[in-house]
């Protein structure tokens, strides 16, 4: 999970989406198809119905699977999912545009800069050193999955049970997450894509969850946990579909020269080192606090801080590189001219 997402954007970018869906890429390819099959000023909101899709999926599935393996068996649930599976692959390999993408063509008036083929190690190496991707990745991305999988997946449930909650109510309680998204996701997205508001939602998005959480640790009790799950939801709602637009904005130059499959995928390979990181760290801080609800105050005081330092130092930096907005600005004869 941690290695598929990059080299599935080496692979969309070379050979299109279809032959990744077909190789068996299926999250990236997923990840990178709106890029190429969605105007620009609707990114957002196309990575938005992606999510949607994906949300509504984990929601629907498990209770869809639990009533076929009580009916006809856990073999015939397999079966019947390997079914499904196929035919997710034969539908996206017919109807997707598997076209490979137009490396010449750009959207913001600069002179077309032939892709450069790097490998794996190399793309990793080019990102990691992009401040603004690197702000981006490690002060938002990356807590923002720690955050899912540490404090909604494993804390959440955890802090329910000290709190007296049964399991139907500690499954409605999750369920709140999803709903939120699947709720709220196109509806942030419009916004986002018409305001150009992807760095506002995102910052938004980080302080809204951790404030949720830093209230579940001083006033623990099954309504502040239900109320912290609604604002996580929200705020990933807020957060995630602009951060891979905005990743693509902030990394402009960098994703003509490399695509922005590639560009995706080490975004993606970060999220995923933060969905391992979050449980590591869930069970770090209750070694230490014996409290679930403790822990997750200081889950949300960490998304808190990482929030507000990247929101600093974006407004600092601003989004894009001085050079390159003023070539865009007033065209090749700047570059020249400071040359």
């Amino acid at each position: 999970e941690i290695c598929g997402p990059p080299i599935g954007g080496i692979i969309a970018d070379r050979l299109g989406i279809d032959m990744t869906f077909a190789i068996g890429s299926l999250v990236l390819a997923g990840t990178g198809g709106p890029t190429r099959m969605i105007d620009d000023e609707d990114l957002s909101r196309g990575f938005s119905v992606f999510l949607a899709s994906v949300v509504a999926a984990e929601i629907c599935g498990p209770p869809i699977g639990g009533i076929i393996a009580d009916r006809l068996g856990i073999d015939m649930t397999f079966a019947i999912g390997s079914l499904v599976l196929a035919g997710s692959l034969i539908a996206v390999y017919m109807l997707v545009d598997g076209r490979k993408p137009d490396v010449d063509a750009t959207a913001t008036g600069v002179d077309a800069e032939p892709q450069e083929r790097l490998g794996f190690a190399q793309g990793i190496a080019r990102l990691v050193a992009h401040p603004r991707f690197a702000l981006l990745t490690l002060l938002y991305a990356v807590p923002a999955k720690m955050l899912l999988t540490g404090a909604v997946f494993i804390l959440v449930p955890l802090a329910a049970v000290e709190m007296g909650a049964t399991t139907p109510e500690i499954g409605r309680i999750l369920m709140i997450y999803g709903i939120a998204i699947l709720l709220t996701g196109p509806i942030f997205a419009r916004f986002a894509d018409r305001l150009g508001s992807f760095g506002f939602n995102i910052a938004l998005g980080g302080l809204l969850s951790g404030l949720g959480l830093v209230l579940v640790g001083l006033y623990p009790s099954l309504v502040t946990l239900s109320i912290a799950v609604l604002m996580i939801g929200l705020g990933q709602s807020l957060s995630i579909p602009s951060q891979l637009t905005f990743t693509l904005d902030v990394t402009e130059t960098v994703v003509r020269r490399l695509g922005p499959g590639q560009v995706l995928g080490v975004f993606r390979l970060f999220e995923r080192i933060g969905s391992l990181l979050g449980p590591l760290i869930a069970a770090a801080l209750l070694a230490i606090t014996q409290a679930s609800s403790e822990a997750l105050l200081y889950f949300g005081l960490f998304s808190l801080i990482t929030a507000w330092i990247a929101s600093l130092a974006f407004l600092i930096l601003g989004t894009r590189n001085e050079r390159d907005a003023l070539t865009d600005y007033f065209g090749e004869e700047t570059r020249h001219a400071e040359t």
